[in-house]
């Protein structure tokens, strides 16, 4: 671990410092003979072991004390996606990763949000109301680019329906397909399009797209 402890204030008589982890029930120091103009002024190191929670500085001066300093846990932020269940009130609550602030997302009959969101055991996103699934999908802001889905509607089968979520966006939209018309989406990667009702396929293109690529539908059978 990687991480920044400073002194606000040292006595005269204090200095130089040793430093232990109660990871390792303070035995043996990480960092040893640190200056208390280092920690004065936030003394940087990576030898803090791995679950250090909190971090004991012990004077070796001719005050031999000790002051016992809690390391602040790390934000755990991860790529959500969220998707209701077949009923009309379901709401997310999670922690926003970019505010910091508890917030919801009422979804309704199978709707996806994505968020970035905290990931840690205090503030991992739950159904408050309702049901549904969550999922992870790695760290935030990791780039994936879009990807080309074909949709087609099977002949004789009504037309169907398909649920996705477009490129650039963190909201699902529904877009219905003419019985045995095809279309071409830009999705989001990280929802894999779904068939809402009707018969038919959405197939990847294996070609990638983005936020201006244009939808289209045709009559032509896909191979």
């Amino acid at each position: 671990m990687t991480v920044t402890i400073t002194l606000t204030t040292a006595g005269a008589d204090t200095g130089p410092f040793n430093l232990y982890s109660d990871a390792t029930s303070y035995l043996s120091a990480f960092d040893t003979n640190v200056p208390k103009s280092s920690l004065t002024a936030g003394f940087t190191t990576s030898n803090v072991p791995a679950g250090t929670t909190i971090i004991r500085v012990v004077s070796l001066g001719v005050c031999k004390n000790h002051i016992d300093i809690p390391v602040d846990a790390p934000i755990q932020c991860e790529e959500f996606v969220f998707q209701a269940g077949d009923s009309k009130n379901n709401v997310v609550t999670y922690k926003d990763c970019a505010t910091g602030v508890l917030s919801t997302v009422p979804l309704t009959n199978g709707e996806v949000a994505v968020r970035c969101a905290y990931s840690d055991v205090f503030s991992y996103p739950v159904f408050t109301t309702g049901s549904g699934t969550i999922d992870t999908n790695g760290s935030c802001g990791t780039a994936r680019g879009c990807s080309q889905y074909l949709l087609y509607a099977f002949p004789s089968g009504g037309g169907a329906t398909f649920r996705y979520v477009p490129c650039g966006d963190t909201s699902s939209v529904e877009v219905s397909v003419a019985d045995g018309n095809t279309d071409v989406i830009c999705t989001n990667p990280v929802f894999i399009p779904q068939l809402v009702t009707g018969d038919g396929s959405a197939t990847d293109t294996l070609s990638g797209c983005s936020t201006t690529t244009t939808t289209s539908s045709s009559t032509t059978t896909p191979p």
